[in-house]
């Protein structure tokens, strides 16, 4: 179950003739909050601390935030739960008993001890009382006893029909139904306890240790007194009510007080001759019909009635008084005054005594009737701020000494003590001793004639006044306080939410301003009002008290602090005026609810009650697998592997405070989480390792802490890390060889990939040069050949004028050497040396083209390979002329020959088919 919250429920009276008494803190835990039937018939607590009751549906756990239902095998009624020492926690009902107790997860299992008994020795029995004597459990019906030691569970021999057993001054006594009281003695004897065959005719309810030997509750009889072998009445004033009402249960509380539960009327609380509370319906509790009760650890009554179950904080510094039925109205301020304690409300001032006298009423102050602002005790008189002015109070008489209405807050300027200003519906007022001591009113300060709710002095001349209904005001007053000589506005146009329903607070020279659940503070050097470093959507209001304790108000507690230091917390609901804390002197304070109040008289031991025991109660694998597995070992809870989610429950003993809890899983968060309410936190995808939990209260940073281990599965242990890691490395070794062989491989191709585009860079450069070469060859072949023309064609023009000139000239002589100089030009024609070079040149240029043309034609010539040859060259015919000493016709004649011999068709063309060659 989540959190519960606790309601505060206050009643007005205290028995069916009182209207109302102020009573301590009592808790209601209806049915609906703990989700189970109405009657809780027997309550215990742990060593830890949690409560356990006894209900109709099974056993109820609360461990002061979670409540928790656990039915017993066949659905029975726990009738009976008691605790021992080792957290065992014993259950009796109809047919069954045995024990709960805790795994080590803090689950709660059920072991049955009736199963070694027949079954028809218990069938019909119904178990309605246990006690944990020593090392020894008794579980008694009506009928039967067994008792069980820690092994075997053994029959107790029983002579008749009784009642319970109890333990009381170190006997074991039986009260038999409608007979005498027998004691359980060794070797399982029982002896009559002498004089009490005295209630023969009554039924006995309860049994209670007593300095003078015993007391004896009865139902109807009321209760009775051991006065050596003899019993008598007791003589006390709540024995009547006690006939009245029919005991049902008593205990004595470890302070002495006894606490006496009825059947129609509630609980009386009887300390010494008095009775110092009476319980009941009327002023509290759920139900008058009381059937359980127990005191735990810190000393709060639990009361298990016919419908819920009710807590009452017995030593809890507070106490309530409502006004259930409006006899003095809503209360908006007090104060103590000659032994008396006066309340101001919105129907005029009431008082009594103080110290307050139980069952006292308040008594109305004549003339006192209307609406009262405030009551505050200067130099040693009482003045009451009320609807229709300002009065004195001197014992019953209700004296006015201002008639200007609506006196609202009273306040001395510092360092003048002189003076008495007071905030009024029309302003300021001032007031001032005469002669005789006696405040009087002096006058009203002029400069704002607006209403002034509260005044804040932080200088002798400054103060700061709050307007109900519009802003704030930062007032500068002359020396005598005749006039305000400058008014600053603080408003919306500042940086405040609202104009209206403000609060002003002075801390460490600050103005803190509290607007619409805000808090602000206020530069006066820039004139703003900027947020105040605080958290959460509603923000408290502030009260300080004259010991330096600041009480933040919130909307359903009160937190006290001082020193910045969380002393403790109140839950309760306040008034929402301005000003619903009155300190009343100094340690106690007076709390305006709305319909009563709550008085705090010592501060210092609500803060000594706080202490509490903060535990992980119980942790949840919401893993369904392997479950068996878990195991703790040196305070470590270890969980298989596959577990991920596990649910933690914080709990702590704790029941009349809310509190607030954090936490942190150490290995994954570093910073604690925020506050909440919530008792349970649930963690996810955790991995496997060792985790530690640690949570904190918000009261005293209380911590508690659990170490866990979520173990690794076959595959993430460190043995298998470790294969993974040898795998891995040889992976890593046989990748690396891998990697470093094809590197090998792939330095080796670019080595060849280098060398061959090496080789064919070279040989590209060799064909290069073989091209320049043969160009150059071609140049020079082209150009010889074009000199060897040129030359040729001057020899044979020579050739031709030497011949004219013989001719003419018709010298036998000269033609001798005419003759001489022909056959020179023609050896110079014919030389075949120039064909030579001709021919290397050539061969150079074309090579293999002779011999490629003499395999293919082998009938080619000579002449007809120089013909080729220069066909070759693209040479025209009348270039080739002069080569061969042809006319072009002859040229012609050769190329003929020539296309006949390479069997060369008509269309072929002849320097084409050569060139291709």
């Amino acid at each position: 179950m989540k959190i519960i919250y606790f309601f505060l429920l206050l009643f007005a009276c205290s028995s069916f003739n009182t209207k109302a008494a102020d009573v301590p803190l009592i808790l209601n835990f209806p049915a609906k909050t703990y989700q189970a039937s109405n009657q809780i018939w027997s309550i215990t607590q742990d060593q830890h601390g949690i409560i356990y009751a006894g209900n109709k549906d099974g056993l109820l756990e609360f461990d002061g935030a979670n409540w928790e239902l656990h039915p017993l095998p066949n659905g029975q009624t726990a009738r009976a739960v008691a605790s021992d020492q080792t957290g065992k926690i014993y259950c009796g009902s109809y047919g069954e008993f045995g024990f709960w107790q805790r795994n080590q997860l803090g689950n709660l299992y059920y072991t049955s001890l009736s199963k070694q008994l027949p079954r028809e020795d218990i069938r019909k029995e119904e178990f309605w009382h246990i006690l944990v004597h020593r090392e020894v459990v008794y579980f008694q019906s009506f009928g039967v006893m067994y008792q069980y030691a820690g092994k075997k569970v053994e029959r107790v021999p029983a002579y008749f029909p009784f009642m319970f057993i109890k333990e009381c001054n170190g006997r074991l006594l039986i009260p038999a139904i409608r007979a005498p009281i027998y004691e359980l003695g060794a070797k399982q004897k029982i002896n009559e306890l002498k004089g009490s065959d005295f209630f023969a005719n009554q039924t006995i309810t309860a049994l209670i240790a007593d300095p003078a030997g015993l007391l004896v509750g009865t139902s109807n009889g009321g209760m009775f007194r051991q006065k050596g072998n003899m019993f008598v009445p007791w003589e006390h004033p709540v024995n009547p009510e006690l006939k009245r009402y029919q005991l049902n249960k008593a205990i004595r509380l470890r302070d002495g007080r006894l606490a006496l539960g009825t059947i129609l009327n509630g609980v009386f609380i009887v300390k010494g001759a008095q009775i110092q509370y009476h319980l009941n319906q009327n002023n509290g509790l759920q139900n008058n019909t009381i059937l359980s009760l127990f005191e735990d650890k810190k000393q709060n009554l639990w009361l298990g009635l016919d419908k819920g179950l009710d807590l009452v904080a017995l030593h809890d510094p507070m106490l309530y008084y409502t006004d259930r039925e409006g006899e003095i109205g809503a209360i908006y301020t007090a104060a103590i005054h000659q032994k008396r304690l006066f309340i101001g409300s919105n129907q005029g001032v009431f008082h009594r005594s103080w110290p307050l006298i139980k069952n006292e009423r308040y008594q109305l102050l004549p003339g006192s009737q209307g609406q009262v602002w405030q009551l505050a005790v200067f130099n040693d008189q009482l003045l009451c701020g009320h609807n229709e002015g300002t009065f004195v109070i001197d014992g019953n008489q209700f004296r006015r000494i201002s008639s200007v209405t609506g006196g609202w807050w009273f306040v001395q300027p510092p360092q003048k003590p002189q003076y008495l200003l007071q905030g009024t519906y029309t302003g300021l007022v001032v007031f001032r001793q005469d002669a005789a001591g006696q405040w009087q009113f002096s006058h009203q300060v002029e400069g704002l004639k607006e209403p002034l709710q509260k005044l804040v002095f932080q200088a002798p001349n400054e103060c700061w006044a709050v307007n109900p209904y519009e802003s704030i005001y930062h007032l500068t007053l002359d020396s005598s306080y005749q006039k305000i000589t400058t008014i600053d506005t603080i408003n919306t146009a500042d940086g405040l939410p609202a104009n209206s329903n403000l609060d002003v607070f002075v801390q460490d020279e600050e103005l803190w301003i509290w607007s619409r659940g805000r808090q602000f503070i206020y530069q006066p050097k820039i004139k703003k009002c900027l947020p105040a470093p605080l958290t959460g959507e509603t923000q408290s209001k502030f009260f300080r008290s004259t010991a330096a304790e600041v009480f933040e108000i919130m909307p359903q507690q009160v937190r006290i602090k001082k020193n910045k230091q969380l002393k403790s917390i109140i839950n309760t609901t306040l008034a929402t005026h301005y000003n619903p804390i009155v300190e009343l002197q100094k340690g106690t304070y007076l709390f305006c609810i709305d319909n009563g109040y709550a008085l705090l008289n010592q501060i210092d031991a609500l803060e000594k009650n706080a202490e509490s025991t903060l535990r992980i109660k119980k942790i949840e694998s919401l893993n369904p697998k392997n479950k068996h597995k878990i195991y703790r070992k040196e305070g470590v809870i270890y969980f298989p592997a596959g577990t991920h989610t596990l649910r933690f429950v914080f709990s702590l003993d704790e029941y009349t405070r809310t509190t607030q809890f954090r936490y942190r899983l150490k290995e994954e968060q570093k910073e604690w989480s925020g506050w909440s309410r919530f008792s349970e936190r649930e963690f996810s995808s955790l991995s496997p390792g060792r985790y530690t939990l640690e949570v904190q209260r918000d009261l005293n940073e209380q911590t508690a802490s659990c170490s866990f281990v979520i173990a690794p599965h076959w595959y993430q242990t460190s043995w298998m890390y470790l294969l993974y890691f040898l795998g891995l490395a040889g992976l890593y070794a046989l990748l690396n060889r891998v990697h470093h062989r094809r590197l090998q491989i792939q330095r080796r191709k670019l080595l060849l990939e280098k060398e061959r585009e090496l080789h064919q860079q070279r040989i590209q450069n060799r064909n290069i040069q073989l091209q320049n070469d043969v160009l150059n060859k071609s140049k020079e072949l082209a150009s010889s050949t074009f000199h060897l023309i040129r030359k040729n064609e001057a020899l044979l023009q020579i050739k031709e004028e030497l011949i004219r000139f013989k001719a003419e000239s018709g010298d036998r002589t000269a033609a001798k050497h005419y003759q001489k100089m022909l056959r020179l030009v023609d050896e110079h024609l014919g030389n075949e040396q120039d064909w030579q070079v001709f021919e290397d040149n050539f061969n150079q240029v074309h090579d293999e083209f002779f011999k490629k043309l003499k395999s293919m034609f082998p009938s080619i010539t000579p002449g007809d390979l120089r013909l080729a040859a220069y066909l070759r060259m693209n040479l025209s015919s009348k270039e080739i002329a002069p080569l061969l000493h042809l006319s072009i016709r002859g040229i012609e004649n050769k190329r003929y020959r020539l296309r006949r011999k390479l069997e060369l068709e008509g269309d072929d063309n002849l320097v084409e088919f050569l060139m291709s060659l």
